[in-house]
């Protein structure tokens, strides 16, 4: 269970951004028939506010959400990492709750 109800950016369309504020994670949501990743995790990025994780979620027409994540995560410089949903759902509890 969330702490805090996540928080919609209303202003994202015109303003740019991230779709959903969940601490600790800034949400891009993608759906699309033509996955561009590197472009929407570049645009990410660039509108990340300090503090928060970068989280992609994307997926296409009648197909399961898949999760793209900061490649740091497992001790890479650069890049992203892409989970499924399953793995994602660890991933951020984790996140979430620290031992």
């Amino acid at each position: 269970k969330l702490a805090k109800t996540p928080e919609r950016i209303l202003e994202q369309p015109r303003s740019g951004g991230f779709d959903l504020l969940v601490p600790p994670f800034a949400i891009e949501v993608k759906r699309d028939q033509v996955l561009t990743l590197r472009s929407w995790w570049v645009k990410l990025l660039a509108d990340l506010p300090p503090g928060l994780a970068p989280l992609l979620m994307f997926r296409r027409n009648r197909q399961k959400w898949r999760f793209a994540i900061s490649a740091n995560t497992i001790g890479l410089k650069t890049g992203y990492v892409v989970l499924e949903e399953f793995e994602m759902k660890a991933w951020a509890f984790e996140r979430v709750h620290p031992e």
